[in-house]
């Protein structure tokens, strides 16, 4: 950077010397600006701060006093260099030197080439000050506008832990108002307890001493919303010479990065439990489809969740004879699941509990011989009807009161079709509470009938009366049962899939009962198409499909 000056401030209040100084300096190529009062010599000043200004001394030094101090006193007017004109003689008659502006003394007379020589010679290491000063300005600007542009708190200390600066987001670290007000403190003058600072003056007297960066410190502040957690690094820089003069310390609020690292690790564990209770949530459900000879049984179950409240179970009550369930906990995710646990548990324990009368030796024995297979057909459809009844009473009553009592302030239900299936006769008792009525298919591939709801959902109300009902199955029928997933499967402009799809899909052919469901299936995937999955999925289907005539 290359600086020239090439014109100077005459500030004299006697109008001769101002002339013939300026006739002067503009013989010496100069552009000289006069003035006779310190009004408008600030003025001037204060348009042109890095303008030389001449103070000649030799009639009186009231003006350039009185200009010297409002110098002083303006630190924005700290730059200005002032050069007095003054005999050898008058120098010594103040001490010109407390004035940090005066930059020389120039002792030789007017219009004297010596005078020429002498200024020009101060100008021009004037102007190479300027220049450098200027740089050492900018320099500090830009390293001002950086660290106060970081995102990181940035401060700086001397050999002795003595804060020389820092920026903005540090001072507020330490609740100061402005950078300002940290320099020339340490770490004790700080709203610091002793303990802290004295373990920060520890940390900076090692990396200097070390002379090596020591990064990634721990350290955690008191602050205005709470306790905060900082990550900081110090580094030794130098001088010249290379001797250690101070650190550059950065530092880091991590404070919320700490909670969002907590809070991945707690969802990654709620991850691992929900993926857990998902596996603990699969054995609940039948691994083994029941063996009924010249009956076919499918389900299909899809959750909207890690988790689902939707259940279907089935399993044996007597020798030969079948239960089926299908259910659906109102709400979804873990809350629903617990539920559902419980729901599938109770309804299966109270059931096998209270059917298990050894109805093997009524149907099967008789004076320790076994019958023949009509006779035992014919017990059978005279014992089908308590059997059913006792099943179905048990398991959906008791279950019923013990939720509604047991768990009323949870407000859990489920809608549950519970049907109780004897595969000889095709005989099916049944009890609805509150499901969606499943549909009797005939072989011609048509709906037969509905089987509707006999009772409220189940655990809604405390004793609350579940009437059974029956149905005769013919050769041939299927039982299709299903959750209001099914029907309240959205497209993603939110259209619903609707019962009278799913029955045209029912009734576009008979099938094999899982391959039935399998058309259900993939017409509600179609429907679906990107949208997220709005309720869990779950479909029963029972298929008579016998292989011999019927005696």
């Amino acid at each position: 950077m290359t600086v020239l000056i090439d014109s100077l401030l005459i500030v004299d209040a006697y109008e001769p010397t101002r002339t013939q100084l300026g006739q002067c300096l503009a013989e010496w190529g100069y552009t000289a600006i006069a003035v006779a009062d310190l009004a408008a010599a600030l003025t001037e000043i204060q348009a042109h701060p890095l303008r030389p200004v001449l103070l000649p001394l030799a009639h009186q030094t009231e003006l350039a006093l009185a200009l010297l101090t409002q110098l002083q006193d303006r630190p924005e007017l700290a730059v200005t260099p002032v050069l007095l004109l003054a005999t050898a003689e008058a120098v010594p008659d103040r001490n010109w030197a407390e004035y940090p502006q005066v930059v020389d003394y120039l002792s030789e007379a007017i219009a004297t080439p010596a005078l020429q020589t002498r200024l020009r010679f101060r100008l021009s290491k004037l102007a190479a000050q300027q220049a450098a000063s200027e740089q050492a300005w900018q320099t500090q600007q830009l390293f001002q506008h950086l660290i106060d542009n970081l995102p990181l708190a940035v401060f700086w200390k001397d050999r002795h832990s003595v804060y020389l600066g820092c920026n903005q987001n540090n001072a507020e670290i330490l609740h100061l108002a402005s950078p300002a007000d940290l320099v020339g403190k340490t770490d004790y003058d700080l709203c610091l307890s002793a303990e802290i600072a004295h373990l920060f003056q520890e940390r900076d007297q090692q990396v200097m001493l070390a002379d090596t960066p020591h990064c990634s410190i721990a350290e955690e502040l008191d602050q205005p919303d709470g306790r905060h957690a900082y990550t900081t690094s110090k580094i030794p820089f130098h001088d010249r010479w290379g001797n250690v003069a101070g650190i550059l310390g950065i530092c880091e609020d991590i404070t919320a990065r700490k909670k969002a690292q907590e809070a991945l690790r707690e969802t990654e564990k709620y991850e691992r439990d929900v993926h857990i209770g998902r596996q603990i949530q699969a054995d609940f459900f039948p691994k083994i489809l029941p063996n009924l000879p010249d009956w076919e049984v499918a389900f299909h179950f899809s959750p909207a969740r890690e988790v689902a409240g939707d259940f279907y179970d089935t399993f044996p009550l007597i020798h030969g004879w079948a239960g089926f369930v299908i259910a659906d906990v109102c709400d979804k995710g873990v809350g629903a699941a617990l539920f559902m646990a419980l729901f599938r548990s109770l309804i299966r324990s109270f059931t096998e509990t209270n059917t298990s009368i050894t109805w093997d030796d009524v149907i099967y024995y008789a004076d320790d011989k076994p019958l023949t297979e009509g006779v035992q057909r014919r017990r059978r459809q005279r014992a089908s009807p308590s059997i059913a009844e006792t099943a179905l009473t048990k398991g959906i009553s008791l279950t019923n009161n013990y939720i509604a009592t047991t768990h009323s302030e949870t407000n859990m239900f489920a809608t549950t079709f519970f049907a109780v299936l004897d595969p000889a006769t095709g005989i099916m008792k049944y009890i609805n509470g509150g499901h969606e009525p499943p549909v009797i298919v005939g072989r011609d591939g048509i709906i037969k009938c509905r089987l509707k709801r006999t009772g409220p959902a189940v655990g809604m109300i405390a004793n609350a009366k579940f009437k059974i009902e029956g149905i005769q199955l013919e050769p041939g029928d299927t039982l299709i049962a299903y959750t209001d997933g099914v029907t309240d499967a959205r497209t993603p402009d939110g259209q619903l899939f609707s019962e009278k799809r799913l029955f045209n899909v029912i009734e576009e052919g008979y099938a094999p009962v899982g391959r039935i469901l399998d058309r259900i299936v993939t017409r509600l995937r179609n429907h679906i198409a990107d949208a997220d999955q709005f309720d869990d999925i779950t479909m029963l289907g029972v298929q008579w499909s016998p292989t011999v005539s019927q005696e």
